[in-house]
């Protein structure tokens, strides 16, 4: 949704001779559709996609134009495309309202003359082309789609925008005074516009969040830069999501638009967080071997006058013309447990409590507008910081808050695990089938790379999927002593390696001797080698042609192997049957039928309330491919784990109104969360959430013992990032006669790799920082200082940068280590270098975000970035 101006946008061909090509399907009513490209011609049956800039001459679509898909995404709920480029035309003939981040595609681009820029689009999803297109749709004002596939970035640097929702008792939008009560916490809708009737409430309401979140923006209205007024911050509004990316499936087209778009909020709801920085209360000064140890706990205030009366009267006194009030009350203190040396200590972070997001000084429309500095204290060391500040929630502290959600998310990530076992029968007459299970297993393989692949770039970790491939035959007409069975237990697929597949492939089939097999003997023993996840999402996949030994009559035998599919105390094993002959009454086919219906019957009766269908039989129509059945089987079982995922995600995120499903509820219960309880006890409340001011010494200590320490928060893959960047001198630290070179070599490199564009002398180190990472900060690179042209940098700095580079490799790898501190001699002066030491432990420093896959990282800024 963002507003291109200047020459590009501008463009309109002279022309408009374009030779686009659309692919219509018959008898819809596209064909019936009066849209008009520019100077009133309707749209032509025979129209190449072309979402390029025409030439600025000859208006003719370059021949060699790329022809690829650009994907929007509706963000207007129920918003007609126009007949023509122009807001106030008609609706197109025969389109219909689009449905809030319906997908399409853009076919071209027109400015219109209303300073709006438009695009045509076509319904249908083409991964990487538009052979997909289905129907034209209509014109529809860029500011009305989300046009890109991330989350708008910070002006004049890398890093993506994000809101944090203001829940405020003392904001006059979310209390009413004359009752004392709370009104609603922030709600999302799918239009950008005020809801003041039931009607459009019950429309456009999408989802409440009662507790401290961030989000990222992926538009803003009215459009353009951000709200400079009172009057525009009233009406403006943002479309928030959960991630800072969308993904497209390149081999399938699908999208997550639909998980990460949360939909729009008004902009005087949030606080916008414009950078990686955060603060978190320092907790060595407050250990009994610090050398100035802090006595008092830190504070937040709520405003920048409170913070100067409460620790500086006398300055309050000057600025404000007016004695400072006698007593002045925090909105958030520093949390404490007592020390065993006497006195007390700050509480531990854990890697998921939130630090406290560090925020833009207000501006003269931010309600917490102040005439009181950043720096007034009279020792000229302090530093009042703006930040925002976390209140706890239904009596627990936002740290326990933040604990409940992390089980929820370690819940949420086995639930999305997800497993399949196929089971196949392989005797003579299955042998034709194996191909279909190889070609099967192939597919889950190239999945589950594929969604490795994808989250790696966005710095998380694909759920783990699972499968194996076991085998059952008979023992009739077989060797004495043969076993009829072959077995193996579940592995990740995402490191096969192609080489299950070629095993199915090359599986020899087996004399089955009489009609019947060994059925349910086979499928016990497969589950019991599989060794299945106690909370997966976890599929048996049993193909075969003829019944088990056992009489069909006799659902006793289905119900004593159904009863491995029900552990007592983890979820259940699904059950697909695939019955690769259609059944006959009175033949092995039709008992093959009637056993796994009464296996399916058992499972199915012994399911919890509200939970879903646990056994069900398929049979393989004529002309139906078995390896595509089961592939749709496969997507079944990882879309339900994701929609398992999904729902976890929306209570930590705080929305007590999502339906979960009774299945989810119960492990809930099991694992000591009761979610009926906590939507009850959480009915009309909200995390307080609001701006507020924290000084970085206390009163009397400048200088000396800081209160707060500054830390960034950054994804697997930004770190990932850093780290390759910084590598490239961190490698030289021992260059001998050439190391003055080499380093100059690879700092103009770094920053080359960090502004993205070719560093020139005029470029500092710091600015190439401050573009890439948004730091307002000095970190250990920052204080470097060089321009490009004139570095001068020691082996201390280098070898520092190294040893930083190797502790941010440590934290993205889940571990630590102790570090032995050597000084060597270099010339007159000594060299300080740390030196791994030989034990490595495991350490889990991220945590995810709600509806994100990304992990996230709290560094510190002194102790670990470079």
């Amino acid at each position: 949704m963002r507003r291109r101006t200047g020459p590009a946008a501008a463009r309109i061909p002279a022309p408009w001779a374009l030779a686009v090509a659309l692919l219509l399907t018959a008898g819809t009513a596209a064909r019936g559709q009066q849209v008009e490209i520019p100077g009133g011609k309707p749209v032509p049956q025979a129209f190449m996609p072309a979402p390029v800039d025409p030439d600025p001459i000859t208006g003719e679509i370059p021949e060699n134009a790329p022809r690829v898909a650009w994907r929007v995404w509706a963000a207007h709920a129920d918003f007609r495309p126009r007949s023509r480029p122009e807001l106030a035309s008609p609706p197109a003939f025969g389109s219909r309202g689009l449905s809030f981040l319906e997908p399409s595609h853009v076919l071209m681009k027109y400015q219109g003359s209303d300073n709006h820029e438009y695009l045509l689009l076509a319904s249908g999803t083409p991964a990487t082309n538009l052979s997909g297109v289905r129907q034209v749709l209509g014109w529809v004002p860029r500011d009305y789609v989300i046009d890109e596939a991330r989350a708008e970035r910070s002006a004049g640097s890398a890093v993506p925008v994000k809101a944090m929702l203001v829940n405020d008792a003392e904001r006059p939008d979310t209390f009413t005074e004359d009752t004392g009560a709370f009104q609603e916490a922030v709600w999302t809708q799918a239009v950008p516009e005020p809801l003041d009737d039931e009607a459009g409430r019950k429309a456009y309401r999408l989802k409440q969040y009662a507790l401290f979140n961030i989000f990222w923006i992926y538009a803003r209205t009215p459009h353009g830069p951000l709200t400079s007024t009172a009057e525009d911050r009233d009406r403006a509004w943002l479309l928030i999501g959960t991630s800072p990316n969308l993904t497209i499936d390149a081999m399938t087209g699908s999208d997550n638009a639909s998980e990460v778009i949360q939909g729009w909020v008004p902009e005087r709801r949030a606080l916008l967080w414009l950078t990686r920085e955060g603060l978190a209360w320092d907790r060595a000064s407050t250990l009994p071997q610090a050398r100035d140890r802090r006595k008092d706990r830190g504070a937040v205030y709520t405003s920048a006058g409170d913070a100067y009366a409460a620790s500086y009267p006398e300055t309050f006194a000057q600025m404000a013309g007016g004695p400072a009030p006698a007593q002045v009350e925090a909105i958030a203190t520093e949390g404490a447990v007592e020390s065993d040396e006497g006195g007390w200590e700050s509480v531990a972070y854990k890697p998921h409590h939130m630090r406290m997001p560090r925020l833009n000084w207000p501006g003269p429309f931010d309600e917490d507008k102040t005439e009181f500095p950043e720096r007034g204290d009279p020792t000229g060391k302090n530093e009042l910081i703006r930040v925002g500040s976390i209140s706890g929630f239904d009596g627990l502290s936002p740290e326990e808050v933040a604990d409940r959600n992390q089980k929820l998310d370690e819940i949420g990530r086995l639930l999305e695990v997800t497993e399949i076992l196929f089971v196949i029968d392989d005797t003579i007459s299955m042998g034709v089938h194996f191909e279909a299970v190889a070609k099967a297993v192939e597919a889950i393989e190239k999945d589950a790379k594929s969604l490795e692949s994808r989250q790696r770039s966005e710095g998380g970790k694909a759920p783990l999927i699972r499968a194996a491939v076991s085998f059952y035959n008979d023992t009739d007409g077989r060797p004495e002593g043969a076993v009829p069975y072959s077995v193996m237990p579940l592995r990740p697929a995402a490191e096969f390696g192609g080489s299950i597949a070629r095993e199915v492939r090359g599986h020899a089939t087996n004399n089955g001797g009489d009609e019947r097999e060994m059925v349910f003997f086979g499928l016990a023993k497969a589950i019991e080698a599989a060794h299945f996840s106690a909370f997966s999402r976890k599929v048996v996949v049993l193909i075969g042609d003829a019944g088990d030994k056992s009489d069909p009559e006799d659902p006793s035998h289905a119900e004593a192997v159904g009863r491995l599919f029900r552990p007592a105390s983890d979820a259940p094993i699904e059950l697909v049957s695939v019955q690769v002959v259609p059944p006959q009454p009175g033949a092995e086919s039709g008992a093959f039928d009637r056993q796994v219906r009464h296996l399916a019957a058992f499972l199915n009766g012994s399911r919890r309330e509200g939970g879903r269908t646990l056994g069900r039989n398929e049979i393989l129509r004529p002309g139906q491919e078995l390896d595509e059945l089961l592939s749709e089987t496969y997507e079944e079982v990882v879309a339900e784990a994701r929609r398992k995922r999904l729902e976890i995600d929306q209570l930590r995120a705080g929305d007590f109104n999502t339906e979960i499903g009774g299945d989810i509820k119960a492990i809930l219960r099991r694992l000591g969360i009761d979610v009926d309880a906590i939507r009850r006890q959480s009915e009309g409340k909200f995390q307080l959430f609001r701006p507020g001011y924290v000084w970085r010494y206390p009163q009397g200590m400048e200088g000396r013992s800081r209160q707060v320490r500054d830390v960034v928060l950054l994804n697997g893959a930004e770190i990932q990032d850093l780290i390759t960047s910084l590598e490239k001198i961190a490698d030289w630290r021992f260059g001998g006669p050439q190391r003055s070179r080499a380093t100059k070599e690879g700092l103009r490199e770094l920053i080359d790799a960090l502004v993205g564009e070719y560093a020139d002398d005029n470029i500092s180190f710091q600015e190439a920082m401050r573009r890439r990472m948004e730091l307002r900060l000095r970190t250990g690179l920052l204080a470097l200082r060089p321009k490009a042209g004139e570095l001068d940098v020691s082996l201390q700095h280098i070898e520092d940068i190294h040893h930083r580079v190797s502790l941010l490799r440590d934290i993205v790898a889940d571990q630590e280590r102790d570090w032995v501190v050597r000084r060597v001699p270099d010339g007159n002066q000594e060299l300080i270098i740390h030196t791994p030491g030989p034990e490595v432990r495991q350490s889990r420093r991220w945590f995810t975000i709600p509806g994100g896959s990304a992990r996230w990282y709290w560094i510190d800024v002194e102790d670990e970035l470079p």
